[in-house]
């Protein structure tokens, strides 16, 4: 059996809880890594990350930097991945992004590996990875849309603080340590997270639903090829 060729791989975000959660998967499928740069912003250049016992340092993301590399993943926020990515792809290299920023781009597929893989036929460089939630649900609901036609769909999701970042973990960690009553300040969350359920994951539109709320019927339709599938979505954190 032939050895898988290694690569040259790029994280942009790697000092966040998903850079982080990105490294920790590498290391655990024994993904073949010839070379690894870790990218961050200004503020965290120099920072030291360990992998597979030895130790990365995080450099400001630049294009110059990222040339040369045969897989770049994006695990920052929409602005920095608008700003290096589709750059990134022009350069030759492939790049699957975990940010909100391209997946209902037409000119970019969204995919998930067991439900549309033929899609990343039509990538021109840039692949967008779905929201979390989508995931779960279309891996099981793509089957019966195969085979019956998914019409409708309900769902409600119970989403962690990660969900918000490692913000929503700090935040939360300071509010179960604050001293009884002296209550942690509110900076990621509009509420207190701790001990608390809050029926709110980003903005609501017209109708009452958040955008997270939306992207399973948006990101969905997209994946499944069906723009006429239906999805009332209740997020809570």
């Amino acid at each position: 059996m032939t050895e898988p060729k290694a690569l040259k791989v790029g994280i942009l975000g790697a000092t966040g809880a998903v850079g982080e959660q990105m490294m920790i998967v590498l290391a655990e499928r024994n993904f073949p890594v010839a070379e690894l740069r870790l990218f961050g912003s200004a503020r965290s250049a120099g920072t030291k990350l360990a992998f597979k016992g030895k130790d990365y340092e995080v450099e400001e993301a630049s294009l110059e930097r990222m040339k040369g590399l045969d897989l770049l993943l994006g695990a920052a926020d929409n602005d920095v991945a608008k700003k290096f990515l589709p750059d990134a792809a022009k350069l030759g290299v492939t790049v699957v992004d975990n940010s909100s920023a391209f997946r209902l781009d037409p000119e970019v597929p969204l995919v998930i590996p067991e439900v549309n893989p033929e899609d990343v036929k039509w990538s021109k460089g840039l692949i967008a990875n779905p929201n979390c939630a989508t995931i779960i649900g279309l891996t099981a609901i793509a089957p019966l849309h195969r085979r019956a036609k998914v019409k409708r769909l309900i769902a409600s999701t119970y989403q962690a603080v990660s969900g918000a970042g490692k913000g929503g973990i700090d935040e939360l960690e300071a509010e179960v340590k604050a001293p009884a009553g002296t209550p942690a300040p509110c900076k990621v969350f509009p509420y207190p997270i701790a001990y608390n359920l809050i029926p709110q994951i980003g903005g609501f539109n017209d109708e009452g639903y958040t955008s997270e709320e939306m992207k399973m019927q948006n990101e969905g339709r997209k994946m499944l090829h069906d723009d006429n599938l239906l999805v009332s979505c209740t997020c809570v954190r």
